[in-house]
């Protein structure tokens, strides 16, 4: 990869921006919290601004006072900013799911956590295999 195709990711890919969010912990938490955990798809906005605003009133109760607007403010941002997909289904009420890049995101977020396991076979194969080869090269 070329200076300029980085460039141009870092400035306009969608997951990357996500990343970079001025309300990343509350994103990644909330969207985590409300999509993965639920296994839901898809939401409609009165369902969603009210779950939001418990949520932010959750983290008030904990001292985190960094996110003073209305719910519904956060939500027509991040749809703006392309991290929700909002349109209109059946109802006049829109409805809220996650865009391809903020699961993207999300997914990244997860293996980035994930323990890697290491049986204890494959250490002690490893761990013979470098005593034969110190065997050998004495």
């Amino acid at each position: 990869m070329n200076y300029e195709k980085a460039l141009s990711l870092y400035k306009n890919d969608k997951t990357l921006q996500l990343l970079r969010a001025e309300h990343f912990p509350l994103l990644v938490s909330f969207f985590h919290l409300v999509f993965k955990q639920q296994d839901r798809i898809s939401y409609l906005q009165t369902e969603l601004q009210s779950i939001l605003g418990d949520y932010i009133f959750s983290l008030q109760r904990l001292g985190i006072e960094d996110y003073q607007k209305a719910p519904v403010d956060y939500l027509q941002k991040w749809a703006e900013q392309g991290y929700l997909r909002r349109y209109y289904e059946r109802a006049d009420e829109p409805m809220y799911e996650l865009s391809p890049a903020t699961e993207n995101a999300l997914k990244w977020l997860e293996d980035l956590n994930k323990q890697q396991f290491v049986g204890t076979h494959s250490r002690l194969i490893q761990f013979f295999d470098l005593l034969q080869r110190i065997v050998n090269t004495t």
